[in-house]
């Protein structure tokens, strides 16, 4: 598949606030598109378009984008004074029918937050957290969220969502297996999440996903991590 041009992206998430009077300041603007490309690359495993993110103080950045938008500071950003409607369609008659209704989950469900909710929620992810974990909280950084992080996190979730369902070519593994699974491992106290192995987790849950049907049982079965 064809990546978006960033400035598009940016623009349409922008020009998509406006129009609903939204409040949408360039902190907020960074975490929309850092979740963009982190959603993607969970559900379709290729980026949404070709630019780094970085892990900033104040959570993730594509610091063109901010740099371009970095006039309004903190303030709300104003598209420009041309019709709204007429650059969405534009917008999304390029973008094509599935990056739109992509577009249209993302909004349901962060366009509600305010950036400094956003913030925190980017703070206490795994992503962020991994690509900041020998930086100081206030200090700066052009540290990498690297991609793989953001697929093997969201994806997860992604699952847990109802957004993506995983196949292979023996078993389709559902999101009840999975909460079954997660209990027996618990009552086995074989395996529990905790803050300082939840990486560990999210990689034995994606690589159980990806794996035969004998290895699934095997987890389900808290005999294997």
């Amino acid at each position: 598949m064809i990546q978006l041009n960033t400035n598009d992206v940016a623009e349409y998430l922008i020009a998509k606030s406006n129009i609903d009077n939204i409040p949408i300041s360039n902190l907020k603007l960074q975490k929309l598109m850092y979740y963009c490309q982190a959603w993607y690359l969970a559900l379709y495993h290729e980026r949404l378009f070709d630019e780094e993110i970085e892990a900033w103080r104040h959570g993730a950045v594509v610091r063109r984008i901010y740099n371009k938008y970095s006039v309004f500071g903190y303030n709300n950003i104003q598209l420009g004074n041309f019709p709204l409607n007429q650059h969405i369609n534009k917008l999304e008659r390029k973008f094509g029918e599935n990056i739109c209704e992509f577009f249209d989950n993302i909004i349901d469900k962060y366009f509600g937050y305010s950036a400094e909710e956003l913030r925190e929620v980017n703070h206490n992810e795994l992503p962020w957290l991994k690509a900041r974990q020998d930086i100081a909280e206030n200090e700066g950084s052009d540290k990498v969220i690297e991609d793989e992080w953001m697929e093997k996190y969201y994806g997860i979730h992604a699952i847990e969502m109802g957004w993506k369902t995983v196949d292979n070519n023996v078993f389709k593994f559902s999101l009840h297996d999975l909460k079954i699974a997660s209990k027996k491992i618990e009552d086995k106290k074989v395996f529990r999440p905790t803050d300082s192995n939840i990486e560990k987790f999210c990689d034995f849950v994606v690589d159980s996903y990806g794996s035969t049907k004998e290895t699934t049982w095997r987890a389900m079965d808290g005999s294997k991590i």
